[in-house]
């Protein structure tokens, strides 16, 4: 018996009943097409073409800003790489705000899971270079200046 055989061959007990083997039945046809009506309305139109744009504005950029590296899927490393040309200030970068960039990630986000890919942009890297970028004065972030405290016994009181 060659492998060729026993692949072809189901083993007792395992064999499948089919009556009709491509056949979906009319009420499973319903249900498949209601699920993708589902799917399409768990996001409005403009948060779409945004998502739309998003994800053209990174592959754009992985083609031609990041040497031509691979936008889907991308390794956390260009991600990051892609978030600090968008917050770095002109005419280096493109000085865009935080919750742009904050969007543009999540847009590259649910474009890896939707194609079946973990997102880069979990990744520890990519984090912290967004807490980066919020805590720089330019994206809204604070600059902490030391002050001298009072002292008790200078008698004033906070």
């Amino acid at each position: 018996m060659t492998s060729a055989d026993t692949k072809s061959t189901p083993r007792p007990g395992y064999e499948v009943q089919r009556t009709e083997p491509d056949a979906i039945p009319a009420r499973l046809e319903d249900t498949i097409r209601a699920a993708r009506e589902y799917a399409e309305a768990a996001r409005f139109p403009n948060t779409l073409k945004a998502y739309d744009s998003d994800v053209r504005d990174f592959s754009t950029c992985c083609k031609v800003e990041l040497g031509g590296t691979a936008p889907l899927p991308a390794s956390p490393e260009t991600v990051a790489l892609y978030m600090t040309d968008m917050a770095q200030a002109q005419p280096v970068g493109r000085g865009l705000s935080t919750s742009t960039i904050q969007r543009r990630l999540a847009s590259i986000s649910a474009w890896h899971k939707r194609a079946g890919h973990p997102s880069p942009t979990e990744d520890r890297l990519v984090r912290e270079t967004m807490k980066g970028i919020r805590r720089r004065p330019s994206h809204g972030g604070v600059t902490h200046v030391r002050t001298p405290g009072l002292s008790p016994a200078s008698g004033e009181s906070g």
